[in-house]
């Protein structure tokens, strides 16, 4: 893990001081992020003799003391009843499963830089804003899921529903954007909420996780002075910059 990891953000948004004066950070559902494929990308299912063959295979692990008749016809009656041969019942069951994903999961989305240009411009206001850097492993204590690194492609590899194992599921999902985001250098930290716990998105940090604050060259003056007195009072082990 990179030791100091950022976000960018702007002043005059009461959510975003959230991070300084509350000392707390928000997990994004996905289905507010901008990019529609982040979290989101295409998933290849078998058809036809494809399907039925991994139904034969399944047979034949799952009822190893039947015969090879009794698994040509259970691969049958399970190709026949799959919701993969059924358009609507198949996208019914995506439907379903991307609400659930989307109510219970969240991100939160960092950079590993701080002298960004473009993340300056798009996140911060065009330098109006300011830019927080949080240590790393502090924060991650925060986390009940995982952290890592996001890697671009020109085009996001798709899930293969029956070959892909659990953790490629993973990483395709939470760790694969479009090459058009690449200048983000996008190091995430994700958490997934069960079914019996409150889901509780803006999440209190550890004293100290806040360790830097980067100042927008062109941040209005009053701005500068309400975050320095706060910082004083609230993080007064982070050290201010100016960009």
């Amino acid at each position: 893990m990179p030791k100091v990891i950022y976000k960018y953000r702007v002043w005059d948004n009461d959510l975003h001081k959230k991070i300084l004066a509350n000392n707390e950070v928000y997990y994004s559902a996905p289905s507010d992020f901008e990019d529609e494929l982040d979290c989101n990308p295409p998933v290849k299912y078998p058809h036809g003799y494809a399907l039925y063959k991994f139904f034969l295979g399944y047979s034949k692990v799952h009822n190893s003391n039947k015969n090879i008749l009794w698994h040509l016809k259970n691969a049958w009656n399970l190709y026949c009843c799959s919701p993969m041969t059924i358009p609507e019942e198949l996208e019914k069951i995506e439907k379903y499963n991307k609400d659930e994903f989307n109510k219970r999961f969240g991100v939160l989305s960092l950079t590993t830089q701080c002298n960004n240009a473009a993340m300056w411009y798009k996140y911060s206001d065009n330098h109006k804003g300011f830019c927080v850097g949080f240590e790393t492993k502090k924060l991650f204590s925060t986390v009940k899921g995982g952290c890592g690194e996001v890697h671009y492609y020109e085009t996001l590899p798709p899930i293969i529903f029956f070959n892909d194992s659990r953790d490629e599921k993973i990483i395709k999902t939470i760790y694969n954007k479009e090459k058009k985001w690449e200048f983000e250098h996008e190091y995430r930290f994700h958490t997934m909420w069960k079914d019996n716990e409150t889901i509780e998105r803006n999440v209190r940090l550890p004293l100290n996780t806040i360790v830097e604050i980067i100042l927008g060259k062109n941040m209005p003056e009053n701005f500068r002075h309400e975050i320095k007195e706060l910082v004083s009072i609230k993080h007064p082990q982070a050290k201010v910059f100016e960009e």
